[in-house]
């Protein structure tokens, strides 16, 4: 199996997410006071502070510089859509889009779907709170999970990435 990934064109009218419910689009950065994305794609040319973020039927697509920011008792909760160009893709970094994502103390991280980021290394640790998902796929240049608890699972994967293998990590 192998995914060939098509990079979303470059939208106009990019401005900063501030509001607590934010829609699809262009966005230079996102806010730690937004809560709730609703389904679909967005484009993120900035920094995504997490907060306590969640969002289902979402891809966020980081360029430029695009980067997920987590620090101490953030939670992030997304779930892929199912269907689209961007099925089973949750989160889907430009591939030279270096910056990488590391987490804070007490980080909840519950994303199902894949996680692109093969430019950028991940780092989760620190009293890190793994929800247990069923389908979660990390493709990055290095992941490093450390000092948590919970389960990061492929095992639902098989119909929307067959013939893959996967991993499941129990911390």
């Amino acid at each position: 199996w192998r995914w060939r990934p098509t990079w979303p064109a470059a939208p106009t009218g990019c401005a900063a997410g501030t509001a607590t419910i934010l829609t699809p689009g262009c966005y230079t950065s996102i806010a730690d006071t937004v809560t709730t994305l609703t389904s679909g794609t967005y484009y993120i040319t900035g920094p995504v502070n997490i907060g306590n973020l969640s969002g289902s039927g979402v891809t966020l697509y980081l360029t430029s510089a695009g980067q997920l920011v987590g620090g101490n008792n953030m939670k992030l909760h997304l779930t892929a859509p199912t269907s689209g160009s961007y099925a089973g893709v949750a989160i889907f970094q430009d591939r030279t889009d270096a910056n990488g994502f590391a987490t804070g103390q007490n980080f909840t991280f519950d994303v199902n779907g894949a996680i692109y980021m093969p430019g950028a290394d991940i780092v989760m640790q620190n009293s890190l709170n793994l929800a247990t998902t069923n389908c979660t796929v990390v493709i990055a240049r290095t992941v490093y999970i450390r000092n948590g608890n919970g389960i990061l699972s492929s095992s639902g994967c098989a119909a929307t990435y067959p013939g893959a293998t996967y991993l499941s990590v129990q911390l």
